[in-house]
């Protein structure tokens, strides 16, 4: 119980330290893919897919960060604040300290007022354009992912203090989901796209459907709503490949395996088989893992890039402590997360309470970014401090 205990005042020490820079910052930052939210950019891209996606590399990939010089202005990013607003949710509920509440009010009128309009129900967005080498999304366009992030959020936050307009807005993305983000469908089940605009066929990102659609499910009971949830879970069983692992996607391009979207895959269907439990779903998560911990990171708590690659560290890989503090159903790992979560603070987190972006074998991107770096961090070791305190407790 001793050494638990001193790890949650470590925790706790490194989430004070990232709250004090996140109030000091007014929650505002900068992404890695938010270079065309810089007019010269924009104007210096002629509207031409290729120099977009050489200018949105070149800004994700500089060491330095260059977003100042070319006007790039901080932001608030709605898929953030969901996060931010599940971490404050769970630190209100750890700690009855009422700043917490307060913070997840004032982010919840944001999300209200970011919310997307002309779709079937309430959805969000990024606040920047994004062109990658196949499609430019357009500032505010839709996506399943970040919808999946809030909503959860909101259905935490319902839960919590019971207000109606949370859960309104949580079964309205339902509607959202199921009116408006395409449907492939095959034999061995069902994938969600990624935007009402694409037919992509991305894992993490349909299971994170899935998981809203499993949560929201007892609150609007449908044997039509459980049939989607276990051809949407089927679909990615059947793509887990026979060491446990997943690919990103479906695409021939799409065939990497990194740490965070197998995390957000195990995460999802964490929720899902708490809502549908079966032997093969178990079985699922539990290989999952075991490929997880030995494939995706070292001995010493080194989150490796890919499976296959080593460098750079990518702080994105800080919420796999998410699925890992949740898992405690399938195996013990407390001994992974020690060593992921020591190693995350040793390296990755600044003296002034933020974390980089990356660090490579000879240098580290030290920009802040809002989203990718400092809202799962913050969430990652929030949901791991919960796990410790239970653990305290037992």
């Amino acid at each position: 119980m001793k050494k638990s205990t001193n790890q949650i005042d470590i925790i706790d020490r490194s989430i004070e330290k990232l709250e004090q820079y996140l109030e000091d910052k007014n929650w505002t930052g900068y992404d890695p893919f938010d270079a065309l939210n810089s007019p010269l950019i924009r104007a210096l891209s002629f509207n031409k897919k290729w120099i977009r996606v050489a200018w949105t590399q070149l800004m994700r990939r500089s060491p330095i960060n260059l977003r100042p010089l070319f006007f790039t202005k901080k932001g608030y990013n709605p898929k953030g604040l969901g996060l931010f607003l599940s971490a404050n949710i769970k630190r209100y509920k750890m700690t009855q300290n009422d700043k917490y509440k307060r913070k997840a009010f004032e982010i919840i009128a944001l999300l209200n007022d970011a919310k997307v309009k002309g779709y079937h129900g309430d959805c969000w967005g990024y606040n920047f354009d994004w062109q990658n080498t196949r499609f430019l999304f357009k500032k505010g366009t839709p996506t399943l992912v970040n919808t999946a992030f809030i909503a959860d959020a909101l259905l935490d936050a319902y839960e919590l203090w019971g207000n109606q307009d949370y859960l309104d807005s949580v079964l309205s993305s339902v509607k959202f989901i199921l009116m408006d983000i395409h449907r492939t469908k095959k034999s061995d089940g069902i994938c969600l796209a990624y935007t009402p605009e694409d037919k992509s066929m991305v894992y993490n990102a349909s299971l994170l459907g899935g998981k809203l659609l499993a949560r929201a499910s007892q609150y609007m009971p449908s044997p039509d709503l459980d049939d989607l949830i276990k051809k949407i879970t089927s679909f990615a069983i059947s793509r887990q490949k026979e060491d446990g692992s997943w690919s990103y996607g479906e695409w021939s391009i799409q065939q990497h395996i990194d740490s965070y979207h197998t995390g957000f895959n195990l995460d999802a269907l964490i929720t899902i088989y708490e809502k549908y439990p079966s032997i093969e779903l178990k079985n699922v998560i539990i290989k999952g893992f075991d490929f997880y911990t030995s494939n995706l990171f070292k001995g010493d708590g080194f989150p490796k890039f890919l499976s296959d690659q080593t460098y750079p560290v990518d702080i994105h890989n800080i919420s796999v402590l998410i699925p890992l503090s949740r898992a405690s159903a399938f195996r013990d790992n407390k001994h992974d997360l020690h060593r992921i979560s020591t190693w995350f603070l040793d390296k990755m987190q600044s003296s002034k309470g933020y974390f980089y972006f990356r660090r490579g074998k000879c240098w580290t991107n030290k920009t802040p970014f809002i989203r990718w770096g400092q809202a799962w961090a913050y969430l990652a070791l929030v949901n791991y401090q919960q796990y410790l305190g239970e653990i305290d407790e037992n």
